[in-house]
């Protein structure tokens, strides 16, 4: 009987197989299909969702062992986190073999921590810290600088886009939701797609409330350098306006979304 040696075939063809199919398989082809499998073990701290890829398709998430492994050769790849650029932990070529039980041993790092008005992982400034970590992150970072000195919240077609969400925590869904609804154009949210600021691309337009954290943590701090008068928040008012932030007077009103305004980028980590 021959045995099958390559998974990548099996995988192409047989993609949603269950065992009942590959039972068949194996008696009609006269191929004996053989498996292995790989045990994850990791020590550190876990702050987020660990997810497990064999060959670029996903395989587990918050499971650490992995049955029925097809034997041969595979790209193993491990990483943390389900939200913008998730932080790769493991990635290797390995063969298994068939009955091999791999063990793969993964030391995750204590994370740093972070002061208020501190300079963050990206170079920006660290401006809101929750205390602890839930939904993958702990702290907000602004960006280094300013993205535009003057830049409009809407593409110019005034559309109600939901994004009216205010609390810290928000600004990330609100953005995505702006660019969702307005599509293309030049914009405040729209600025952020394409962004990448020391080395990291998960930027988005803070909300209301984030961006009245960057006034009281930074601005009245003389951190950041935020010197601009007005700045934009993602946090929709009605289908007309949108909060900003007047940071030389700490005036937080709503505005038309064609005034052009300041904005600065933040990323939560």
């Amino acid at each position: 009987m021959q045995t099958l040696g390559s998974a990548s075939t099996i995988f192409e063809v047989f993609d949603v197989a269950d065992a009942l199919v590959l039972s068949l398989l194996e008696g009609f082809s006269n191929m004996h299909i053989a498996y292995g499998s790989i045990n994850i073990i990791t020590t550190g701290y876990l702050k987020d969702t660990i997810s497990v890829y064999i060959d670029n398709k996903k395989v587990g998430e918050d499971t650490f062992f992995i049955e029925d492994v097809f034997i041969g050769m595979h790209n193993i790849k491990v990483v943390q986190g389900k939200e913008y650029k998730p932080f790769v932990l493991y990635s290797r070529n390995l063969r298994v073999d068939e009955g091999e039980e791999i063990e793969i041993f993964i030391d995750i790092p204590l994370p740093a921590t972070y002061s208020l008005g501190d300079r963050g992982p990206a170079g920006g400034w660290i401006f809101y810290d929750k205390g602890s970590y839930s939904n993958g992150w702990r702290y907000l970072e602004a960006a280094p600088g300013d993205q535009s000195e003057g830049i409009q919240w809407y593409n110019g077609s005034n559309t109600t886009t939901g994004a009216t969400a205010t609390e810290i925590g928000a600004g990330s869904a609100n953005t995505i939701t702006i660019v969702e609804s307005q599509g293309d154009g030049n914009y405040a949210a729209k600025l952020y797609n394409d962004l990448t600021i020391g080395g990291y691309s998960d930027w988005f337009l803070p909300s209301k409330d984030e961006l009245n954290q960057m006034y009281v943590n930074l601005r009245l701090q003389k951190f950041g350098g935020l010197f601009g008068y007005f700045y934009w928040s993602s946090s929709e008012y009605i289908i007309l306006y949108a909060w900003g932030q007047h940071f030389d007077k700490n005036i937080s009103n709503y505005y038309n979304k064609n005034y052009t305004y300041q904005v600065r980028a933040v990323r939560a980590f």
